[in-house]
């Protein structure tokens, strides 16, 4: 059988196939595994395969006259509701019809749950309400809070932190409307405190194992915060114990469920709490180890954590930049990408299996069939590790297989290396372009095919840096593979 000449003793095959290590930003980039990448824009890794590719497009669901500032699901997965204004939007997903169904006071962002019969309980920053499924109403009942910022709902009963407050309040059993408490009877509304006279304000709080998990920090200050558990049931063993010092979130929405961890924002980045089974206790851990150098520097106090369950996935929004952290929880190393929308995303959920979210004053659906954003060109890009050795390399041959529709312009460039090493396949064509980098125009034939694409070349340099860019199409990338040899 015939096979390719070969007069250097010492080539060998760089194989990238396996990218499941997400982002590495804490080493150079000739430094990090092979597994792992040192950009990753647009791409995300599939729910049923694990490999990489790009993430799906967006289809508009609805515009409203003003920005939308909040999404919340429902128990129905054909409903979300929206806040615009002050105003609470019942969308229905399949017409994209809405209709305006309460008024809400409150400046902070939403924090809401799901009760019993289909019922949503939400506050932002003022009163609770309660979407009924039909309106949204306030709870003005006796002893109501009138400043909730944090609802949790455990052990039947509504749980709120209220802004200034040290204490948790408990309504009573069954009845989120019940905020009286009567001394002989355990079953009425009670409350906690939680951190006496340690100076801190209530910043958020989460369940984890039957626990609930208080953050607590000076204002805008998390990294002088506490951390505080709540264990046991009321009225038998409710206890309040301090669980560490020296770290908090920086707000209510920073901090959210991620499988069964608590994720959480802080100044440093991207921290967690685990269960550790074999001591029944929570040990801390940075979710964000490889991306926090870069991350904290984009986080303030108006950062959030959305939690994006149907796709296993938690993005960190700013409101202000287009570009989006996620995380993939519920992947093996639970690695990191990066998304870049159109705009500043405010809002995030997932509804069923799909994922929506609010730019301006639009929502929007993911949709893995749709291949730009509502009409705006999306471009996806990877870049690998950096190649080097102790001299220079060779590099002798590029080879490229992936799967994508026959409508992607899929370019492997060599970063550093002469133009006419840029190579675009969308049906295995190859081409070499030009500094403009054209691609070629390919008539769609099929949906989707296996397409690979390979060239011999005999070029000499320090470093060979590795990258793929993807526009106008489906794209997974199964094998990327130079052979090399120190010369």
């Amino acid at each position: 059988m015939p096979r390719l000449a070969n007069k250097h003793a010492n080539a060998e095959l760089v194989t990238f196939a396996d990218l499941s290590g997400g982002l590495n930003l804490t080493r150079p980039g000739n430094f990090i595994a092979d597994n792992e990448l040192r950009e990753a824009v647009n791409f995300e890794y599939s729910k049923d395969s694990g490999a990489l590719k790009v993430r799906g497009g967006l289809v508009h669901v609805r515009g409203f006259d003003e920005p939308v500032t909040d999404i919340m699901r429902t128990a129905d997965a054909d409903v979300l509701l929206a806040r615009v204004g002050s105003d609470i939007h019942r969308v229905s997903l399949g017409s994209g019809s809405d209709e305006t169904v309460g008024s809400v006071g409150g400046d902070k962002r939403a924090s809401f749950e799901l009760w019993g019969d289909g019922t949503v309980l939400m506050t932002f920053g003022g009163r609770i309400h309660i979407y009924d499924g039909e309106t949204v109403s306030p709870v003005t009942s006796e002893g109501a809070p009138e400043a909730a910022e944090i609802l949790l709902v455990r052990d039947g009963r509504l749980w709120v932190f209220e802004s200034g407050s040290d204490y948790l309040r408990m309504s009573g059993v069954g009845d989120p409307e019940n905020w009286t408490d009567d001394s002989g009877d355990d079953s009425t509304s009670k409350s906690i405190e939680v951190g006496y006279k340690d100076g801190l304000d209530i910043d958020a709080a989460a369940l984890i194992a039957g626990n609930v998990i208080v953050f607590k920090s000076p204002p805008g200050q998390p990294e002088f915060g506490r951390i505080y558990r709540i264990s046991g049931s009321y009225p038998e063993d409710l206890s309040v114990s301090l669980y560490s010092r020296g770290s908090s979130a920086w707000n209510a929405r920073s901090v959210i469920n991620a499988g069964n961890d608590i994720v959480y924002l802080t100044r440093e980045g991207a921290a967690n709490l685990a269960t550790v089974t074999e001591y029944g206790d929570f040990k801390t851990g940075w979710a964000g180890a490889k991306v926090n150098s870069k991350m904290a520097l984009t986080l303030s106090e108006k950062s959030t954590l959305a939690d994006l369950t149907g796709a296993g996935q938690a993005w960190v929004l700013d409101g202000i930049s287009e570009d989006v952290w996620v995380y993939f929880y519920t992947r093996a190393g639970a690695p990191w990408t990066t998304y870049r929308f159109p705009g500043p995303v405010t809002a995030a959920v997932s509804a069923g299996n799909e994922t929506y979210l609010s730019i301006g004053a639009d929502l929007y659906r993911m949709d893995d069939e749709a291949w730009d954003d509502a009409g705006t060109a999306m471009e996806a890009r990877m870049k690998t590790r950096v190649i080097t050795r102790r001299n220079q390399v060779l590099l002798k041959h590029v080879f490229a297989a992936f799967q994508s529709s026959v409508t992607a312009e899929v370019l492997v460039r060599l970063e550093g290396l002469p133009p006419e090493l840029r190579f675009c396949g969308g049906r295995g064509d190859i081409a070499a372009l030009d500094d403009d980098i054209a691609f070629l125009d390919n008539e769609p034939l099929w949906p989707s095919v296996m397409t690979s694409i390979r060239h011999r070349c005999c070029v000499r340099r320090w470093e060979i840096a590795p990258e793929i860019v993807v526009r106008g199409g489906s794209f997974s990338l199964s094998k990327l593979e130079l052979e090399i040899a120190e010369v």
